[in-house]
């Protein structure tokens, strides 16, 4: 197996989703679906005014005008059509510049989604510049992917060579498949664009072709609220 690819790092082992019976498992709630019932209020017109002075005229038979209450009138409300999905983009062309780092207070399936987002842009910030400082930040010691691909990228630099062309993007959104606290694993699908390794005298060592699978992140909060990765691979 080729040590540069990310499919191939040794210690993107599977991440497992599930967790011992004892550890308690929190469920997304389903959404509530509340009806609401429409009362109608009528009301009934008097019939003689008592006030009124008595006609010398023959009594006529006289049928009380029916009103019809004119709703008052209320503009028609505009719907707007549901927003279509679109593709969970991840990165810009330029990779020399550190993603930015998001403020995430909330230990949820958002934000879980929103970093796992991010650390996708560090994988390729760090790939493309052989910058690992951010990386290595949001890396938790224990993930063996995150410790092989670091180590990877900063002996290619070392050696005086690089990657040209890699990218990794999401072709869709984070789906959670497992909450375990403090960890949230997530299901990402990815493309890995086509790219090369390239030696100090510029000759290219390695080429990869584009393929798209799916990677499995395992995420986590610690009490001072700072989000690492602390696993990633193939999902099961």
């Amino acid at each position: 197996m080729r040590e540069n690819s990310l499919k191939s790092i040794p210690s993107a082992s599977r991440v497992r989703r599930t967790r011992p019976r004892s550890m308690n498992r929190k469920r997304i709630p389903s959404a509530v679906a509340l009806v609401c019932s429409l009362i109608l209020l009528t009301g009934c017109a008097s019939g003689n005014d008592p006030q009124a002075t008595p006609s010398t005229a023959a009594p006529t038979s006289s049928t009380p005008a029916e009103t019809t209450a004119t709703p008052s009138e209320v503009p028609a409300e505009t719907v707007e059509p549901a927003p279509q999905p679109t593709p969970f983009k991840t990165w810009t062309d330029n990779f020399d510049e550190e993603p930015l780092e998001p403020i995430l207070r909330d230990f949820d399936e958002n934000n879980a989604a929103v970093f796992a987002k991010f650390y996708i842009n560090l994988i390729n910030y760090a790939t493309n510049t052989g910058d690992t400082k951010m990386l290595h930040k949001y890396s938790a010691k224990k993930c063996d992917f995150c410790t092989g691909w670091i180590n990877s990228v900063e002996n290619m630099y070392k050696g005086g060579g690089s990657f040209e062309g890699f990218a990794l993007t999401l072709t869709g959104y984070p789906q959670i498949t497992a909450r375990i606290d403090p960890h949230i694993v997530l299901k990402l699908p990815v493309k890995q664009d086509q790219y090369t390794t390239v030696d100090a005298s510029g000759d290219i060592k390695e080429s990869y072709e584009t393929e798209e699978f799916p990677l499995a992140m395992e995420v986590t909060q610690d009490k001072k609220g700072h989000w690492y990765a602390t696993q990633v691979g193939d999902p099961e």
